[in-house]
């Protein structure tokens, strides 16, 4: 130390440089721990490229990411770049490229590294250069974060929300998507072909009921590769859901390869599997619908070729139908009448005729089938068997039957009470199979009843066998309901479906009614009379009403008298009339039996 001209001590040059320079160190090594600490409690991994002379680093967390020990995974470049997957290495230079030529503020990339299992892990590289006064990089260093289970639970949701849980096939989101690009691919490329087949498997509930559900979904989950190893790259196989599959073929040379491919599909499916000790075969209706018909939308196509399958299913399952233009035509028609249909309640389009049922030993009427008649303002009286599975497919058979229902029930009472004299004809009124697994439905039905006044006991609700098979316990639980508040049921096209003696004991059925198929034929073929003897037989020895549909001539009937028949109603005695004719008949005095010919 020396003293300056006023006598003040004062530091040597040296001894200041010396402790500048200790405080630099110190900084400096303050600095590197810091890194250092950094380096090590960071999830991240960490590298340092030395531009100018090729030298960099990595840390151990970077290597340690891969599956190495830090002596395991030299400090080179290769080390990096000669790992990352083929398809992603020509973007990560790409983008370092920009960077380092000024062009991005920052380095920042996704890919594929492999690591020391030989598996690929997704990673995001990150980074900064350090740049000369004019602006060339010589230094970079970044980080490096492992994204891996980021990316797998992105998938998984896109997975879940594109694709079938069970089958893993696309669903009807993603094959909606595919199918409106390839409408849209060819609106851009006219002539261009492609075609939808809609595929539902025949009878497929029967093995849920029959082997159980896993056995069901093992089915599902067969057909399902069956449909994809059946098809070439670049085609779409989906499941819409339940048996229901749809798939979309691009790029057709011509029509015909939509119907070949249709055939070979309907082969495949066909072939038995086997679960455990059983063996379990099922076959396919199938609609194609090709884009040369007219439609040109995606949800068009969809629904022509879901309209061919309803015509495959219909002409006896195990086959496929094309729609061509007049398929085409009338879907569009079907879907006017539908939107009419919806409205035709509060239009008053719809109303009711009663049709007599005629006491066979007596020749005096019986009772009255209410059913359904449509008005169509410009296309005329459309037929029932037209619009009521169009409603149910529409979703509003109930709006319609529970109008019918309360219509009926209010004119019939009204009849009971004007004209008492009549002796109280019964009134028959049909229940869908949707209406009747309703939990609802029996007790709106009480509720009209009780509104209209009539009495339960002369109600008689026709059900098919069909619907009371397809929900056993809740038709057993509803007709239960209803019975024990009087009212009674008959079972409509008898014959025609199951015809078990097991539904005919356990449910509250009164009366069997005859399909006029069978009466139509009855004297034709004795197959049909038999048919027809074997009910009147049944029905007689179980204490059961039958009733023969169809009539329409005087040998059907003297056969039916033969056969011991209890009632009939046809065109021979009287097509269904107006509730205003039948009145008016009776206002003259006239009586019941006025109204059958």
């Amino acid at each position: 130390m020396k003293r300056d001209r006023r006598g003040r001590r004062t530091l040597r040059p040296g001894l200041l440089a010396r402790m500048a320079r200790r405080r630099a160190d110190d900084a400096l090594r303050l600095s590197a721990e810091r890194y250092a600490l950094a380096a090590k409690g960071s999830n991240d991994g960490l590298w340092d490229w030395n531009l100018t002379t090729g030298e960099i680093y990595f840390s151990e967390r970077w290597k340690a990411m891969l599956g190495f020990e830090d002596h395991e995974l030299p400090n080179a470049v290769d080390s990096w770049f000669g790992r990352v997957h083929p398809d992603d290495r020509p973007e990560l230079e790409a983008l370092l490229s920009l960077h380092l030529e000024g062009q991005t503020p920052h380095l920042e990339a996704e890919y594929r590294i492999c690591d020391e299992s030989g598996a690929y892990r997704w990673m995001i590289g990150r980074g900064m250069a350090v740049r000369h006064p004019d602006g060339r990089a010589y230094r970079i260093a970044g980080s490096q974060t492992d994204v891996s289970e980021r990316k797998m639970a992105v998938a998984e949701l896109i997975q879940n929300a594109f694709h079938d849980a069970l089958t893993g096939l696309p669903n009807r989101l993603l094959f909606m998507d595919r199918l409106t690009s390839a409408a849209n691919r060819a609106h851009r490329k006219p002539g261009s072909l492609f075609a939808v087949l809609f595929i539902d498997l025949d009878r497929f509930k029967s093995v849920n009921d029959t082997f159980g559900h896993a056995a069901g979904d093992a089915v599902l989950i067969t057909i399902a590769q069956r449909l994809e190893a059946s098809l070439r790259p670049g085609d779409t196989v989906a499941r819409l859901g339940g048996d229901e599959f749809t798939i979309l073929i691009e790029e057709l040379a011509d029509s015909a390869d939509a119907v070949r491919i249709a055939e070979r599909i309907g082969s495949e499916t066909a072939a038995p599997m086997t679960f455990g000790e059983h063996e379990i075969a099922t076959t396919a209706s199938i609609g194609v619908a090709v884009n040369t018909n007219g439609a040109d939308r995606a949800e068009d196509l969809l629904r022509d070729a879901d309209m061919a399958m309803y015509r495959a299913k219909k002409l006896g399952k195990a086959r496929y139908e094309v729609c061509d233009h007049d398929m085409h035509e009338r879907a569009h028609e079907i879907l006017s009448l539908e939107r009419d249909l919806r409205y035709a309640i509060e239009r008053d389009q719809l109303h009711v005729v009663y049709q007599p049922i005629v006491s066979i030993p007596t020749g005096k009427v019986a009772g009255f089938e209410a059913l359904t008649r449509w008005d169509h303002p410009s296309r005329g009286a459309v037929d029932a068997s037209v619009f009521i599975p169009m409603a149910e497919r529409g979703g509003f058979v109930r709006a319609i039957g529970n109008w019918m229902r309360r219509e009926a029930f209010l004119t019939v009472a009204r009849w009971h009470s004007r004209f008492p004299n009549g002796g109280n004809p019964f009134l028959t009124v049909n229940v869908s199979g949707e209406e009747l697994a309703q939990a609802d439905f029996p007790i709106k039905l009480i509720e009209a009843v009780e509104e209209s006044r009539i009495d339960p006991a002369c109600i008689r609700l026709e059900v098919t066998e069909t619907a009371i098979i397809r929900n056993l316990e809740g038709a057993a639980n509803a007709m239960q309901l209803l019975a024990s508040n009087k009212i009674r049921f008959a079972i409509d096209d008898f014959g025609t479906g199951y015809s078990s003696f097991t539904y005919l004991q356990r449910f509250p059925i009164d009366t069997l009614k005859i399909d006029r198929t069978f009466v139509s034929g009855m004297l034709e073929s004795e197959e049909s009379f038999r048919i027809v003897e074997m009910i009147v037989l049944l029905a007689n020895v179980l204490k059961k009403a039958s009733v023969a549909e169809g009539v329409e001539t005087a040998e059907q009937l003297d056969a039916l008298r033969t056969l011991g028949c209890g009632h009939a109603q046809g065109f021979l005695f009287s097509q269904g009339v107006s509730a205003s004719r039948i009145e008016a008949a009776l206002e003259d005095g006239n009586s019941w039996e006025h109204l059958v010919r």
